[in-house]
């Protein structure tokens, strides 16, 4: 059973850098973790992931340090607690990192792209912020409200769930806030949320549908617009994804066949480069990880691992697409302990798979070769040893020495 925090104790938070003076970036776990069970913490989180700028940087506002792209998918998944205090006070801090900009600092140090990848996250959390519009707690309603705000103002299916939300609102206070954004979005039309110009993701709310929670693999996929987004073939295979996806979902024999065409669709077939399909795909890529059937799981890792594996198409620059390789790293990055738990999967063909992306994406953690050495040592298919004796040798430098 996983819980929000699943893979905390795994991140290096004490050598996190925090630039605020008396912060501590190492008491985000516990602070975590008294806020998951309403008591106090908030305050822990706030100051190590956002240096404080009112004070310390004057008129420039809040910056975030580098524990804010790694404690964000905590916050998110916190946003789901049924207990309202848990859930609004994630909403909060996720508002004030959407409001917030890098540290210069952590630009200094070379953490370049940071602005996108947390940028990114915050709007792979759409779902969840749009979910807290429909919860039955007051508070809850109106902190999802106040997080939407800076995330997707502006964009038509925002305006249109506030004003459903509004229409079936009850709660006085709440109706007013919702009243306010409503009338600030007329009155203001050039104030928009980083992702209003952003297509609709999974899960997000679209037409007349209403807000609505990720209830199946696939949901949110008609509401992407594929047929218009470049790929090798001039627009060609992009359109094709939601019948693959969903020949994928379905698992069966061709299932191998389905992820080779789906490869087409988003990979370069000279480069090996992602297209702009790519970042649209991943979060369906990983939801069907979690799939009853053995053989879709494994296609998903190893589409994961086409993702993983490589960088945007120069084309997709020269279109404008910048931040997309940070966009996509920070999608794969926020679902690491999914990638660890895939390591014991009872299928051999997952099992294999997963390795090889754990060690794309976690391969300079010590808890990557930990967890590879503890697979050689109860691994007992010749196919998965074959996978673990390869990618041990590669991150031990490519020596030819016997794993581990």
């Amino acid at each position: 059973m996983t819980t929000p925090l699943d893979g905390l104790d795994d991140l290096p938070w004490e050598g996190m850098r925090v630039p605020g003076p008396g912060h501590d970036a190492g008491r985000i776990p516990s602070a975590l973790r008294e806020m998951a069970t309403a008591e106090e913490g908030t305050t822990d989180i706030w100051g190590a992931a956002l240096d404080v700028g009112r004070g310390y940087f004057g008129d420039r506002g809040d910056r975030y340090s580098e524990a804010a792209e790694h404690v964000l998918p905590f916050l998110i998944a916190l946003c789901a607690s049924p207990t309202a205090e848990t859930a609004s006070e994630a909403a909060d801090l996720l508002r004030d990192l959407a409001l917030a900009e890098p540290d210069e600092a952590e630009t200094a140090a070379g953490n370049a792209g940071m602005l996108e990848r947390v940028r990114a996250l915050l709007l792979a959390g759409r779902p969840a912020y749009y979910a807290m519009l429909e919860r039955p707690e007051p508070v809850v309603r109106r902190a999802g409200l106040e997080l939407l705000h800076p995330v997707d103002a502006g964009a038509p299916h925002h305006a249109a769930a506030l004003e459903r939300a509004r229409r079936a609102e009850t709660d006085e206070e709440t109706h007013r806030a919702l009243g306010f954004h409503l009338d600030s979005l007329a009155l203001n039309p050039d104030e928009r949320g980083f992702g209003a110009d952003l297509p609709l993701g999974p899960g997000l709310p679209g037409g007349e549908a209403g807000p609505r929670g990720t209830t199946s693999p696939l949901d949110g996929l008609d509401d992407i617009p594929w047929a218009g987004m470049r790929d090798e073939y001039a627009y060609e295979r992009a359109a094709r994804i939601p019948e693959l996806l969903r020949k994928l979902d379905q698992g069966g024999p061709d299932t191998g066949a389905v992820r080779r065409d789906l490869e087409d669709t988003f990979v370069h077939g000279h480069s090996g480069c992602y297209l702009e399909p790519t970042e649209y795909l991943v979060p369906f890529f990983l939801r069907l990880c979690r799939s009853d059937d053995a053989a879709v799981v494994a296609a998903a890792v190893v589409l994961l691992c086409d993702v993983a594996g490589s960088d945007p198409f120069h084309t997709e620059l020269e279109a404008g697409n910048v931040g997309l390789y940070e966009r996509v790293e920070a999608l794969l990055a926020a679902e690491l302990p999914l990638y660890y738990r895939l390591l014991d999967h009872p299928d051999e063909r997952v099992r294999g798979a997963a390795v090889e992306l754990v060690v794309l994406v976690d391969g300079g953690a010590p808890r990557c070769r930990e967890e590879l050495e503890r697979m050689w040592r109860t691994e007992r298919t010749k196919r998965v040893r074959g996978v673990l004796a390869e990618e041990m040798r590669g991150l031990a430098g490519g020596s030819g020495a016997d794993a581990p």
